[in-house]
């Protein structure tokens, strides 16, 4: 039980890394189809009420913020300007939405020759719909980069979400000049109670629940073994390390989704 305790320690250290902060380090685009992809994240977020004066400093919002996100092409394809580099951010219920074909064919995410000229994107871009349910989304924005331009800052931006769900985000270019591009920066998805993943957010409460049933269970026990403190076998002895380890257990537990809710960071 002892080592069990010290592997959990071990455990929550390393829990304190990430949490509902995507961190990218040179990370690179892989070729997708007809489109260069990267996967900046996906997490579970619940919904807020939409506000017209909406700031990430609010407690109670739900948002998905970019920051300091910069893109960073080779020195020698940097002689001519690029096509857009696009942020993409999209509830599971429309990744269909996402990509498009011309007559039926083989689907696309950067629209082709033909899709342009049916007049339904522009040559490059990436190809979304609307959503049935909200027609503000998915959310497509991004940047490019000018001739002679190493790199290009993504302006910061946060995103309110207003519907429960499961959110993904990819970074695309339809750009073939710029297969060895990487992005770097921070990607920061906040709950209305917090910073913890919403798949997450229930173990807080179960581990809370945990912590209080052991402290009871701790109260009865530790209370009888002082009564009866003549009679304790060292069976009942072991019992009683058995109670306090579990305690000791159900409470960092609790502590550690606590401190990961409030910051989104765990302390390094």
């Amino acid at each position: 039980m002892l080592l069990h305790l010290l592997l959990l320690l071990c455990l929550s250290s390393s829990l304190k890394v990430q949490a509902s902060v995507h961190e990218y380090r040179s990370e690179r685009f892989v070729s997708k189809g007809n489109a260069f992809v990267f996967h900046g994240g996906s997490e579970g977020i619940y919904s807020s009420s939409p506000s017209d004066n909406f700031t990430s400093d609010s407690d109670s919002v739900s948002f998905i913020r970019f920051e300091k996100i910069k893109f960073q092409r080779p020195e020698e394809v940097s002689n001519r300007s690029s096509l857009s580099i696009h942020a993409v951010v999209f509830e599971v219920e429309d990744r269909e939405n996402i990509g498009g074909s011309a007559y039926g064919g083989q689907r696309a995410v950067c629209c082709t020759s033909d899709l342009a000229k049916l007049g339904v994107c522009s040559h490059g871009d990436v190809i979304y719909r609307p959503s049935a349910k909200d027609s503000g989304w998915p959310q497509v924005f991004g940047v490019s980069l000018a001739e002679n331009e190493f790199s290009v800052i993504l302006p910061t931006r946060s995103i309110q979400v207003t519907r429960t769900g499961m959110y993904n985000l990819y970074f695309i270019h339809c750009d073939s000049d710029l297969k060895d591009l990487v992005v770097e920066g921070k990607t920061i998805w906040k709950n209305p109670t917090g910073y913890l993943p919403g798949r997450m957010a229930p173990l807080m409460y179960f581990y809370g629940f945990m912590s209080l049933a052991f402290v009871l269970l701790g109260i009865f026990w530790f209370s009888q073994c002082a009564r009866f403190w003549r009679e304790v076998l060292p069976l009942q002895n072991c019992l009683t390390l058995v109670i306090t380890l579990g305690m000791c257990e159900m409470a960092l537990w609790y502590f550690d989704y606590a401190e990961l809710m409030r910051l989104g960071l765990g302390q390094p």
